[in-house]
Order: C-alpha cells, then sequence, then structure tokens
C-alpha cells in the first residue's frame, strides 16, 4: 500500500472501532438528546440536518464530535496528552482529504497515533494497525538497503578507473627508463592491477545490515535473497 493508502485504511479502522464507544458515551450523558447535541459540534452543511436525523459517521465526524465531547465524555479517563492524539489526528485526516503527499515519517506518526489512540479505548483492529506499522518500518528498511547498495557500486567503479590510470602510469614510466627491455616488468605490472581489480569487483557488496525478505520471510545479508534465488522454478523437477 501507499502511504495514502495506509493512512486512509488506518482512519477507517479507527472509525470502525471507535464509532460504537463514542455513540454509546453520548448516549448515556444525554440520553434522548445525544444526535441533537453530537450534531452540535459540525460547522458544515450536516448541522443543518432535520433534528434527530442519523449521523453519517467517518473519519471527520467521529474527530470532530470527538474533540468537542471530550472534556464531557472522557476528562476523568484520560487527560490532555491523549486528546491532543484528537488533534493530531484532525490535522492528519485533513491533509489526506486535500491530497497531500505524506513521507514515511508522516505516514509512520499518523499509524503510531491511531495505534495509540485504539489501544487507548481498547479497539479490536490495534493488532492490524499494529502489523501495518511493522510493515511500513520494513519497507522503509529495504529502501534504505537499496540505497546503501548503489553506493558502493559507484565507489567500485571508481576504484577500477584509479587502478587503471596507476597501471598505465607505471607501465609508461617504466618504458620511459628501461625502453623496450621493460616489457617484462609492464607485463607483470598488468597482471598484478588485473589481479587487484578482479579481487576487488568479485567482492560481494555490502548492505545496510541484514534484513528481512519480503518473499520467504528469511533474515539476508545480501540485496537479492539466495533463498528465493535458489528455488526451483515453477514446472521443474
Amino acid at each position: 500500500m501507499t502511504p495514502r493508502e495506509m493512512i486512509a485504511r488506518v482512519l477507517d479502522l479507527l472509525v470502525e472501532d471507535l464509532q460504537p464507544t463514542l455513540q454509546r458515551a453520548l448516549q448515556q450523558h444525554y440520553g434522548d438528546r445525544w444526535l441533537d447535541i453530537a450534531r452540535q459540534s459540525f460547522r458544515d452543511d450536516r448541522s443543518l440536518a432535520p433534528p434527530g436525523s442519523a449521523i453519517r459517521w467517518d473519519a471527520q465526524s467521529l474527530l470532530t464530535i470527538l474533540w468537542d465531547q471530550w472534556p464531557q465524555l472522557f476528562r476523568d479517563r484520560c487527560g490532555p496528552f491523549e486528546r491532543s492524539l484528537i488533534s493530531e489526528l484532525r490535522e492528519f485526516r485533513n491533509r489526506w482529504a486535500h491530497q497531500h503527499e505524506f513521507d514515511f515519517d508522516d505516514t509512520y506518526r499518523c499509524l503510531d497515533t491511531v495505534d495509540r489512540v485504539l489501544r487507548l479505548f481498547d479497539g479490536p483492529h490495534r493488532q492490524e494497525v499494529a502489523a501495518m506499522k511493522r510493515d511500513l518500518l520494513r519497507m522503509e528498511c529495504e529502501r534504505l538497503s537499496d540505497t546503501g547498495v548503489e553506493a558502493p557500486a559507484g565507489n567500485r567503479r571508481m576504484v577500477v578507473l584509479v587502478y587503471v590510470i596507476c597501471c598505465l602510469a607505471i607501465i609508461v614510466q617504466g618504458l620511459l627508463l628501461w625502453g623496450p627491455k621493460a616489457w617484462f616488468f609492464a607485463a607483470f605490472v598488468a597482471l598484478t592491477f588485473g589481479f587487484l581489480t578482479w579481487q576487488h569487483l568479485r567482492r560481494p557488496t555490502i548492505t545496510a545490515g541484514p534484513r528481512e525478505c519480503p518473499r520467504c520471510g528469511r533474515i539476508i545479508y545480501s540485496r537479492d535473497c539466495p533463498y528465493c534465488s535458489a528455488r526451483p522454478t515453477a514446472g521443474t523437477t
């Protein structure tokens, strides 16, 4: 899933888990007037609905009512820090609604905030949100690992270029000093630098560190999983 899809998903889970809790708290506190009291939190056309009409529950309506009614409904249960989580989620929801692009830091923070709120109210989907947090961390580690592979590849080409330049410089200097008789020296230098270049190129690329293969789930230390690549292809025996 993309960051925007992740945020949309956790906001849907938040509504699904908290809507029954919030509605039950409103009914217990306000009785038959709870719908009209809850609708007073809206600043758009939702507030113009007929008295007693049902509320269209979504992330915006849930977080708006939750923020406004927090002091009356949950003050004894939660403090200012917990209420600030609701304010943060309202901002994330507004940014999502306005097509804002989210980077890793923002996406993880939104998932973590939803996770905290669901744990606060014992939401049944908190395990799914926690799993999404782990998946997001894994994808970020893979991205950083791939970034760590690209830089050494460029460094290797630079080292090979330095080897070639040094080799040619030494051979030319030897020919200038000893003339055509330096062919043995030139061959020795060329073979030596050729061996060094071969040794340098055949070394495995160092990645950012151990990580979990997204296909087989095993811990790997290179960019390509040796376990997956060793598996027989379909149709072979």
